[in-house]
């Protein structure tokens, strides 16, 4: 299944809280200047239905402007990351187009992923038509393999990519997020790649990108598996 789209519920999340938070902090600062020029401010404030009138029909009207106003704001902030990612998508196709091996593949995807998230390593694992176990192709820097894990068909991991999910993101300190997993907990260990992104076939798994950790330190968050997500579509 595809990534769980977020994005309006988040930022509508975001937006109505930080105007519940404004709303009352315009009460408190009503009530407050009340307590300045009241002596029996509970009466003046509560009870009075002039107060209560006019502080509901400033909120009524301030209501509108203020919402649309926080959308904009929370837009250019929320979906800066989302704008970067898709100058680099664009780039990377019609790149992608021209590369004539595997190899070039290759290199514009770890370009690509470098620039953008900067991880420790790339890894791309394809599937072998003779054995039909899934393998890591050689570095085009380097001619190496930078491991010699290798995973089965019927692996857990393989499992996971072809049936349930198109990334799979994990995160330290977390459970496995699929019993499926568990049978190749060491191997993943090893590998150390918090995102492995499948790239699917019309009929089968054709093979999966493995990354690792961010060089900074920074965790992959929900714009970044986006990225990697819709860059593996592009090259699947």
């Amino acid at each position: 299944s595809r990534l769980i789209d977020t994005d309006r519920i988040i930022t509508r999340s975001i937006m109505y809280g930080v105007m519940a938070i404004l709303i009352v902090g315009y009460w408190l600062i009503v009530t407050g200047i009340a307590l300045l020029f009241e002596r029996n401010t509970r009466d003046t404030v509560f009870s009075s239905p002039v107060l209560i009138a006019i502080s509901l029909f400033v909120v009524a009207l301030l209501f509108e402007p203020l919402r649309l106003f926080l959308q904009r704001l929370i837009d250019t902030v929320y979906f800066r990351a989302r704008r970067k990612y898709q100058d680099y998508l664009e780039r990377f196709a019609s790149q992608v187009t021209n590369a004539a091996t595997l190899s070039e593949v290759i290199a514009l995807v770890q370009r690509f992923l470098g620039q953008a998230l900067n991880p420790s390593h790339v890894i791309l694992y394809v599937r072998n038509n003779v054995t039909q176990d899934y393998r890591p192709e050689p570095d085009p820097a380097s001619g190496q393999r930078l491991t010699d894990i290798t995973f089965t068909m019927d692996s857990g991991l393989v499992r996971y990519l072809r049936d349930r999910g198109s990334v799979l993101h994990l995160q330290e300190g977390r459970d496995l997020p699929s019993l499926d997993l568990f049978s190749d907990r060491a191997r993943l260990a090893v590998l150390n790649s918090p995102v492995i992104v499948r790239l699917k076939g019309q009929t089968q798994l054709n093979g999966f990108v493995a990354i690792g950790p961010r060089q900074g330190g920074a965790p992959y968050l929900h714009e970044d598996l986006r990225f990697i997500d819709s860059l593996s579509d592009q090259i699947a």
